[in-house]
């Protein structure tokens, strides 16, 4: 915004004043003398206006950011009080087309002596090659459900993440890699990226969770694929479709090509939201993997693992209200051993389920209060599942 008018024009505009008063008569002096005046005028608000966008100058350099309080109740456990999360997001816009975001994360607190998490779960470089084309670079958000890429506290009901999403995607799962982004047609935006691959080791009965590598000396002789199709062509309604696809047994003597997808749906018209996943994981040798990570025959890794979530929440206050009130109930199921190898046993507490009933309390948009009452529930016979009451303060700004 550095275009400033400077002192010459106006030197050149004094001569021709000079001239026009020794040839023109008195009343074209005047004619001319008026409109140099008007001239003047003009180029001072100019002036003004470019000293006024200089100072109105945003900063390429912007910080955001999220937070987690939460109070849980588990019964049976014990009550406690978290800190759950401190979120900084720097962003920086080099050019229009190079742009650069990062998010840091400070989970329960502090990090000391194995308690506590410190993570840079984004920090990546987009390149805009056109508007509907960009490569993204660095650590990213795998593209998988609903909640992964959207996992800030104002975004979803209940206190706690879901827990599909939670078991199953695994959210929050990021990974190393490269790829593109952008709009494939009107309404429909997707996402390819490559990754570094999942650790097949620390796979185990209760999912793959544990395997995520979280950009930490991840392993890239086998990089994995991800991708995701996203509708949102229809007011309202937003339709997604996701696949990842890896071999993570690069530490194993076997190959443990692992597929994952999930279709979801959300839809909010006036005061009722909708929402909907349904998700499942084939393992390839889970056999041999089990055996190779010695794994006992009561608790394999699972051939197929799949769940679902189904939720709805009305809301009590008029759109047009600067506060929002809703309630919502949400039903999930996940299975960790829908299928297991020939010769091992299916471990009954790894088919859980989860009934969510609260509420939620905005009184501004980027502001919740939270309660709900989470009930849980597993196939085992004597291990028993934990409820849980919780309350939550959330906030991003």
């Amino acid at each position: 915004m550095g275009c400033r008018i400077g002192a010459a024009p106006w030197v050149v505009t004094a001569m021709l004043g000079l001239a026009v008063e020794a040839l023109a008569p008195p009343r074209a002096y005047a004619q001319e003398a008026d409109s140099l005046r008007q001239l003047a005028e003009r180029l001072a608000t100019v002036e003004r206006q470019l000293e006024e966008l200089e100072r109105e100058k945003v900063s390429p350099t912007s910080i955001s950011g999220y937070m987690d309080f939460h109070y849980n109740d588990f019964q049976p456990g014990g009550e406690q009080l978290d800190f759950h999360r401190f979120v900084l997001l720097v962003a920086h816009e080099f050019s229009e087309d190079v742009r650069f975001y990062s998010e840091l994360e400070v989970e329960h607190a502090f990090v000391k002596d194995g308690q506590g998490e410190l993570e840079l779960e984004q920090a990546f470089i987009d390149f805009h090659l056109d508007p509907d084309v960009a490569i993204r670079a660095g650590i990213v958000l795998v593209p998988i459900g609903i909640q992964n890429e959207r996992h800030e506290g104002p975004a979803y009901f209940g206190v706690e993440r879901h827990q599909v999403e939670t078991v199953l995607i695994p959210t929050t799962w990021f990974e190393p890699g490269v790829g593109l982004f952008g709009r494939l047609a009107p309404g429909f935006d997707y996402k390819v990226y490559v990754l570094g691959s999942l650790d097949a080791t620390k796979f185990s009965a209760g999912g793959i969770r544990g395997a995520r590598s979280k950009g930490f000396f991840t392993n890239a002789a086998s990089p994995a694929v991800a991708g995701r199709l996203i509708y949102r062509g229809t007011p309202g309604l937003t339709l997604g479709a996701s696949i990842y696809r890896g071999d993570a047994g690069f530490d194993v003597p076997v190959s443990v090509v692992t597929t994952l997808y999930d279709v979801d749906a959300a839809y909010r018209y006036r005061f009722v939201e909708l929402r909907g996943l349904w998700a499942q994981t084939f393992v390839g040798n889970a056999r041999e993997l089990s055996q190779a990570i010695g794994l006992p025959a009561d608790a394999p890794v699972g051939e197929r693992m799949q769940g679902f979530s189904v939720e709805a929440a009305v809301h009590l206050l008029p759109e047009a209200h600067p506060w929002d009130l809703a309630l919502f109930a949400r039903y999930e199921e996940a299975d960790t051993q829908d299928r297991v190898p020939d010769g091992f046993t299916r471990a009954a507490q790894f088919d859980r389920d989860w009934t969510t009933v609260g509420a939620s309390f905005l009184p501004h948009p980027d502001v919740v209060v939270k309660a709900d009452y989470q009930f849980a529930g597993n196939d085992h016979s004597t291990i028993e599942a934990i409820d849980s009451f919780n309350l939550g303060l959330s906030w991003w700004f």
